[in-house]
């Protein structure tokens, strides 16, 4: 569903979907994820990754589709069925290297994702990753 636009982007919203509920990886599973304290089976880290390049790939279309880059940070699980707000600001064109930032954040406001970094042929300098991997997202785990 397309929310009204905000700032020149519009806001997504969604229902997260457990794609890797038959996964080798455990932690999709309703079981093994409330018995290591998550409310419930995770959304894999991809979906909600293919859930951030939404926007990009209608801002910038087959642009950002061969030649996008970016750094995603999770820091919050998503579950299925949750009610996601998938938001974008940035550049209207990935010229002149302002790069794209978009958060996902669930029904109650909480960033639970976001993907940033510069668009197309301008790779992250080893500092620029250092600097990123250093900062403490808004709603980190101690």
């Amino acid at each position: 569903m397309q929310a009204p636009d905000q700032g020149g982007w519009p806001l997504y919203q969604l229902r997260a979907k457990n794609i890797s509920v038959q996964s080798e990886n455990k932690i999709h599973s309703d079981g093994v994820a409330r018995s290591l304290g998550f409310g419930g089976a995770l959304v894999s880290g991809v979906a909600v990754y293919s859930y951030m390049t939404r926007p990009l790939v209608e801002r910038y279309g087959e642009a950002w589709l061969g030649r996008g880059t970016g750094l995603a940070t999770f820091y919050k699980p998503a579950y299925e069925g949750d009610l996601l707000d998938i938001q974008a600001a940035g550049p209207d064109s990935l010229e002149g290297g302002e790069f794209p930032l978009v958060t996902v954040r669930n029904a109650s406001g909480v960033e639970l994702a976001r993907l940033e970094g510069p668009p197309g042929d301008a790779p992250l300098q080893q500092e620029e990753l250092a600097g990123l991997a250093a900062t403490p997202g808004p709603n980190a785990c101690p």
